[in-house]
């Protein structure tokens, strides 16, 4: 009796199933994508752009039966309305949120290992000048302001403390499981009405959403980095776009392989600049070549932010309000820096090639300090509009 191992078996198994997918008499459909080798589909599952529609494929038939766990990549994309009522919206973030979380388990138990991961959620009721929402009907926009669930309705603070909850605990589990699970790329990009209320009213509008009422706090979303049980040492790029949710930052983490990070609509707590410095020096990223900073909402405007990063080589920041700002950056190539709000700019970069400067008309920086020279700037750009 001839005997064959294991590998030679399947592979036998593999190419009979395939010859019986494209074989079929005259007349007949021949399905002839299900024929193709598991690496061409695997391919055609991460063309999908979102992930639950791979999950989906599994009913189509035996042979892409969970074949999705072995995406290496995975994209969870929301499918909003804009003219959403608010338990409509809250009930679509629930299963938004269900939904990757019941992937993400079906996934750790297949053992295959997720190369990049993606959510993204956007509620119905953007800020008007999000250039990511330039489509929003201006009925929406006026909704948002003043109709039922707006800003401006009692009813809408409730809607808004009801959401915030659910998607900071839900960014929270994510970010845990990227980083427990040796995610390679990482992004969160949580779109909700909360934070745009800040840019639009001021603080006083964003202190009744967050429940500070009656001298004590009935109500604060904050997402925890400094409760994590290990740096993610695999972790190479890092998108956190929170909606508005506070962040803690660590007093000490080490992310040993991260060369591209994005930090965007977020609030931090008084006193947290030098968390953030630290975060982003060479001490704690030794490998950071791409910094993006957008939107960050510092609750004092009387800290120093001073970077010192080695490697970084990009660096694009807006509006983002420090008292003042100061680069060491010795390899520094691209910078842009738009709607500054901090006043002293002091720049030690040599390397760099690009800066470009776009200010709020009648709010330029107080003063543009260049430390040494700038012998290799080929691109010069100061806008004040």
């Amino acid at each position: 009796m001839l005997l064959m191992d294991d590998s030679t078996t399947a592979e036998e198994t593999r190419n009979r199933k395939r010859t019986r997918l494209m074989t079929s008499s005259a007349g007949d459909v021949v399905d002839r994508i299900s024929g193709l080798d598991d690496d061409v589909l695997l391919h055609v599952l991460e063309l999908l752009g979102d992930a639950r529609d791979a999950v989906r494929t599994s009913a189509l038939s035996r042979r892409w039966l969970g074949l999705w766990k072995c995406v290496p990549a995975l994209s969870f994309i929301s499918r909003s309305v804009w003219e959403a009522t608010n338990v409509e919206e809250r009930a679509a973030l629930t299963r938004y949120v269900s939904s990757v979380n019941d992937a993400l388990a079906l996934r750790t138990q297949s053992g295959c290992a997720i190369e990049r991961l993606a959510m993204s959620y956007t509620t119905h009721s953007p800020h008007p000048d999000d250039p990511y929402h330039d489509d929003m009907p201006p009925a929406s926009v006026d909704a948002f302001r003043n109709g039922v669930g707006g800003i401006r309705d009692p009813d809408g603070e409730r809607y808004l403390e009801r959401l915030m909850p659910a998607s900071v605990d839900a960014i929270q589990g994510w970010i845990w499981y990227a980083f427990q699970h040796g995610v390679k790329s990482f992004s969160v990009n949580m779109r909700l009405p909360y934070f745009w209320t800040y840019f639009i009213y001021g603080a006083d509008a964003m202190t009744s959403l967050t429940g500070v009422r009656n001298g004590h706090d009935e109500y604060e979303p904050v997402v925890f980095l400094d409760v994590l049980p290990a740096s993610p040492v695999r972790l190479e790029a890092m998108r956190l776009a929170l909606g508005g949710a506070r962040l803690r930052l660590p007093t000490a983490m080490e992310f040993t392989s991260l060369a591209d990070l994005s930090l965007e609509w977020i609030r931090m707590e008084a006193g947290s600049v030098h968390l953030l410095a630290r975060l982003l020096s060479s001490a704690s990223c030794p490998r950071l070549q791409k910094l993006r900073m957008r939107k960050l909402c510092l609750d004092a405007f009387d800290e120093e932010m001073l970077l010192e990063a080695d490697m970084l080589s990009e660096l694009r920041i807006q509006d983002v309000k420090f008292l003042s700002l100061k680069l060491r950056t010795s390899n520094l190539k691209v910078f842009h820096l738009l709607q500054p709000w901090h006043q002293p700019l002091t720049i030690s970069a040599p390397s760099l090639e690009e800066l470009e400067v776009s200010c709020p008309r009648g709010f330029p920086p107080r003063w543009l300090d260049v430390d040494g020279d700038l012998p290799c700037v080929r691109s010069l750009k100061i806008c004040m509009r």
